[in-house]
């Protein structure tokens, strides 16, 4: 969705304070800025003469003014620098806020605040200084009534989206950098604003906005604390869109409501100074204890750590002759103003005076111009020296308020800005941010997987033909029914959300409040529209025609109303990965496949649930793509979609109390195989082989149809071409120990789950293969995989078995941890008329068994995890790989490692 989208109108508030009235002035027709492009001296050290350092320009980095209204009444200027980080994920942005008579370009002009910016930039942050024309803000006011707040919180909204997500197609992580008064106002906009942490120096922020609880539930200012994605685009999306979007939460977005809707307090490091006349250090201590003594309550578990209030003492500086050379930009080349400097400030005795009007900084009594005043002492100077005083204090009366700031900060330590220990501030942010991120991971881990999904006939409301018609998956004819997980995903979610207690064993959580999802499904009747239709009836206009007005008059209609009506589908770390917490119930043949190639880029980063997985990257380039139909491909994303299995109607299965050598004696046919052997996508496909052994067999009825093995008698081989009754069938699967399941029109087969639940050992046709739940199920441990191009010599597999019966069991028991793995908790009453697909709450709630929902959670769960370390759909890239790598070393039991010898693809095994 568009960022340079028109600019919401909002009214600016000005608080009158003669009258306490409030004018309403709404900003500029159109977000066009006052931009002005200013210059600022980046400085690098160089030697002088002196044996000191000094000093000089090295090149020019831009700066922006940015005004948001030209209205006399809007007081505001943000001037910034955008910066591209080293690190790709590393977007950060230091706000700096001033204290009183202070503008904007102050930071830029003065020595100690090109020194902080110096420090910031060099750790790869961008910069923001926020201003006002008056040179003061209310601090006083609450939050909900502060025009000032609301002021810059709006106008923090529209930069924000207009200016720095324009460019870098994200939001950076938010801190904030505040001096004297704006440490006040950084107490009350880090409750608004997603605050990451906080610099504040010559005054602990502002007390009353800092110490009220807000309103937020736990797991609201958990999400807040500690995940910046999720806050970034709370306040700066969720909130930002409020007026344009139906959001039936925005009575918890800054100033919608009384309530008491603030961000956690952030971390926060608190610098006082020796001689600040206005604080003492035990207010400092005091406000620290305070903040400690309710932390869990104030900011949660981040603010509870020990290091996340900081408290640096500053004393003045020891002086030397140099100093102001090495410091004071103006004097970089000027030792002898640095010189007569030393000696005014080392003799205060003598230069100090009472006359206010000669002090020349607010913060001493010394006249540091002294000597101007007295004609009779300069005048037995050298001429030299007469000329280099007249430049001293010359440069003392143009640079007045630089040098004060100079003075009174770093050297005296008294109530201005401070430079000396802003690294050691950012490098406690970084500690920070490390501390965060464990922290989400942790309760991450801790919680159950918060899903919620989109109301389906609200999402295809407006599209007239499909919203009359109802999914009712029972007149599906029998052959389709295997797809029937699309209405069984579906049905249980919508189950989680009306009863907790439905999926405790699986740890998913229906969100209450769905901006707390982790995922948000996305629902949809589109493969059941497909088979209501009769695809294998239509020729190819008619095929063409449903394929059309199912991807215009549903798809399209719903993927619109998911991206414009909620805000959800941008939640995401970046433009590039919009749609990643959004996951796609698709079980058809081809998955997102059937969609149009523009509706696919649209859901790139969504997670599909479906059934087709075939490692395209393990194929030569100039391979011709697998199982298309009518020009309709596989869609899968190896190891970012999640495979799941096919529904069977089979009513029956083995128990994990069957006693193995009942099973095992119950065998007396080596392979079986009954089904279609015409559904073939080629004559060199599995089953076309299949076709010619059985023509082979027919042909030579006298051949040896059985054989002796360990002293027992087996059929060896039994196809039948056709589709035979549920009781036969069963009883023959049961009584064989292969059950072909070979390739058709597609990689997978529903037979793959019969032999398992009926006691075979599934024999796997087909080259290339993604079974469900690699990760978490070894397959090799109870499958047989045979390649399409050995079938031919099919029978002359036995030979290659030592033990025969003990391999038989050893493959049965390595089966029963998986008996319900592919077990939908569904089953299907009634007869062809009444027949319904009824949920089984005891296959669910068994406590022993781990159904398709357990497993399907475990996928989910280890997926976000990956998100977290940089995941993306970009699966085979260098950085994907590397999250993946972390997430598996940190968390195996959440994510085990992918092992390349327990994927079933293009590899043979017995």
């Amino acid at each position: 969705m568009k960022r340079e989208r028109k600019i919401k109108i909002f009214l600016l508030l000005i608080l009158l304070t003669s009258t306490s009235l409030i004018l309403l002035i709404p900003p500029d027709p159109k977000p066009t800025p006052n931009f002005t492009t200013t210059s600022q001296v980046t400085q690098t050290w160089i030697s002088q003469s002196s044996g000191k350092n000094c000093y000089v320009k090295k090149h020019k980095p831009k700066s922006v003014y940015y005004r948001l209204s030209k209205n006399d009444l809007y007081h505001y200027e943000f001037r910034y620098e955008l910066k591209t980080p080293r690190k790709s994920d590393d977007y950060r942005l230091m706000i700096i806020l001033y204290g009183t008579k202070r503008g904007c370009s102050d930071m830029w002009d003065f020595s100690v605040g090109n020194r902080i910016l110096s420090a910031i930039r060099r750790s790869d942050y961008s910069i923001l200084a926020i201003c006002s024309k008056r040179k003061t803000y209310d601090i006083h006011m609450p939050i909900s009534n502060n025009s000032d707040v609301k002021y810059i919180y709006l106008s923090l909204q529209i930069w924000m989206n207009t200016i720095y997500y324009a460019q870098f197609q994200r939001y950076p992580h938010l801190y904030i950098h505040a001096t004297s008064r704006g440490s006040h106002l950084a107490g009350l906009l880090s409750r608004i604003l997603p605050i990451q942490a906080q610099i504040l120096y010559t005054y602990p922020g502002h007390r009353e906005s800092m110490f009220t609880p807000s309103m937020y539930d736990v797991d609201m200012q958990t999400r807040l604390s500690l995940d910046p994605t999720f806050s970034n685009w709370f306040y700066f999306d969720f909130c930002y869109n409020e007026p344009i979007k139906n959001i039936k939460d925005q009575h918890l977005c800054p100033f919608q409501s009384d309530n008491h809707y603030y961000s956690p307090v952030p971390p926060t490091f608190l610098t006082f100074l020796e001689n600040d006349p206005y604080q003492r250090v035990r207010s400092y201590t005091k406000f620290i204890v305070d903040v400690q003594n309710n932390a869990f309550h104030l900011g949660g578990k981040l603010l509870a750590h020990k290091e996340a209030m900081q408290l640096d003492i500053l004393a003045p500086v020891k002086l030397s002759a140099f100093y102001m050379q090495e410091n004071f930009h103006i004097w970089c080349s000027r030792l002898y103003a640095s010189q007569f400097f030393f000696e005014h400030y080392t003799n205060s005795v003598l230069f100090n005076t009472n006359d206010s009007k000669r002090q020349t900084c607010w913060c001493s009594k010394i006249d540091f111009s002294y000597f101007e005043i007295m004609p009779n002492v300069t005048k037995a100077w050298s001429i030299k020296k007469q000329n280099e005083y007249s430049d001293y204090a010359s440069d003392i009366r143009i640079f007045q308020h630089a040098f004060c700031e100079e003075v009174c900060g770093d050297l005296m330590a008294t109530h201005a800005m401070i430079s000396r220990n802003i690294y050691k501030m950012l490098i406690w942010i970084n500690k920070m941010n490390s501390l965060r991120r464990s922290l989400y991971i942790d309760d991450y881990l801790k919680r159950p997987l918060r899903i919620w999904m989109y109301d389906k006939h609200s999402l295809i409301a407006n599209s007239t033909y499909f919203s009359s018609l109802k999914a009712n998956w029972k007149n599906i004819a029998n052959e389709h029914q295997m797809y029937s997980p699309e209405y069984y995903l579906q049905d249980y979610f919508q189950r989680l959300n009306q009863s907790r207690k439905i999926s405790r064993h699986h740890h998913l959580q229906w969100a209450n409040n769905p901006i707390l999802a982790d995922y948000f499904i996305i629902p949809s009747d589109f493969m059941f529209f497909y088979f209501h239709h009769h695809p294998s009836t239509l020729d190819d206009q008619q095929f063409n025609n449903l394929y059309v007005n199912l991807n215009e008059n549903y798809m399209r209609i719903l993927l619109t109303n998911v991206c414009t009506k909620f805000s959800y589908w941008t939640l995401a770390p970046n433009k590039d990965q919009i749609g990643a917490n959004h996951i796609l119930i698709i079980p058809g043949g081809r998955n997102m496949g059937i969609l149009y190639n523009e509706t696919q880029m649209i859901l790139k980063n969504v997670i599909q649930l479906a059934f087709t997985g075939i490692r395209a990257d393990l194929l030569p380039a100039d391979a011709p793509p697998q199982y298309a139909y009518k020009n309709i491909y596989v869609t899968y994303r190896h190891q970012y979609d999640v495979i799941i299995p096919q529904s069977t109607l089979l009513k029956w299965r083995r128990n994990k109390s069957d006693d193995l050598d009942i099973l095992t004696k119950k065998k007396n046919q080596i392979f079986y195989f009954a089904g279609n052997l015409s559904h073939t996508i080629s004559p060199e496909s599995s089953r076309s082989l299949l076709s010619s052994i059985k023509q082979d067999i027919d042909k030579k009825p006298n051949d040896k149809t059985s054989i002796e093995i360990q002293g027992k008698q087996y059929n060896i081989i039994k196809i039948i071409n056709g589709h035979i009754k549920s009781d036969e069938y069963i009883q023959s699967v049961q009584s064989s120990v292969f059950l072909f399941c070979p390739e058709g029109y597609l990689p997978w087969s529903p037979r793959i789950y019969e032999s398992i639940r009926l006691g075979s050992i599934p024999m796997l046709l087909v080259d290339n293969i993604v079974l469900p739940f690699e990760r978490f199920i070894d397959w090799r441990s109870f499958t047989v995989k045979l390649n399409v191009s050995n079938i031919k010599n099919i029978t002359n597999f036995v030979d290659r078995i030592e033990n025969f019966e003990q391999y038989i069991k050893q493959k049965l028991v390595s089966a029963l941890p998986y008996l319900y793995a592919f077990q939908w908790p569904y089953v299907i009453v009634g007869d062809n008329e009444t027949r319904q697909h009824v949920f089984d709450p005891q296959e669910d709630l068994n406590e022993t068994s781990s159904n398709v929902f357990y497993y399907i959670s475990l996928e989910l769960r280890c997926r976000r995890l990956e998100q977290f370390y940089g995941f993306t759909v970009e699966y085979s890239t260098s950085k994907s790989m590397k999250a993946q790598q972390l997430a598996c070393t940190k968390h195996p039991t959440v994510c085990p490692c992918h092992d390349e010898k327990r994927s079933v693809a293009l590899q043979e095994y017995i």
